[in-house]
């Protein structure tokens, strides 16, 4: 009853708050002996929505709360990171965000100044960027 007649889908033009009117509504035509609205509510809530199985809600929410401008803005900083100056290795870190682990390296890797780039490579016993990401981490 609830999920035919009542689902929200999160559309632009769907009112959130007339979604809730109307659930609370249809809630209040259940009645059971010893439970309270509250409970009632609780356990049909679920069903109110569109989203019906676990795995469908991440990849909803994160399309919706973290949209694809988010993730190339996040890339494009990832992509020209620069250490600031003064700034030490511990610091100067670049965060996963789809980006292939090599190319993570390699970004990380030019954009430490020359003397630590010089330091990883000694470190490395050669080239720093001969690693394997593993190593390298």
């Amino acid at each position: 009853m609830i999920q035919n007649n009542l689902q929200f889908w999160g559309n632009i033009m769907e009112d959130s708050n007339q979604h809730l009117k109307r659930f609370l509504q249809l809630c209040d035509t259940f009645k059971y002996d010893g439970v309270t609205d509250y409970v009632i509510r609780l356990l049909l809530f679920p069903f109110s929505f569109s989203i019906t199985t676990w795995d469908e809600l991440p990849g909803k929410f994160l399309h919706k709360n973290f949209p694809i401008s988010r993730t190339i803005q996040l890339r494009r900083g990832i992509a020209n990171f620069k250490q600031i100056k003064g700034e030490n290795l511990y610091k100067a870190k670049c965060p996963y965000h789809g980006i292939q682990e090599w190319l993570q390296l390699q970004i990380f890797y030019n954009g430490l100044d020359g003397s630590l780039r010089a330091g990883l490579d000694g470190a490395s016993s050669g080239a720093f960027m001969n690693n394997t990401y593993e190593r390298a981490c």
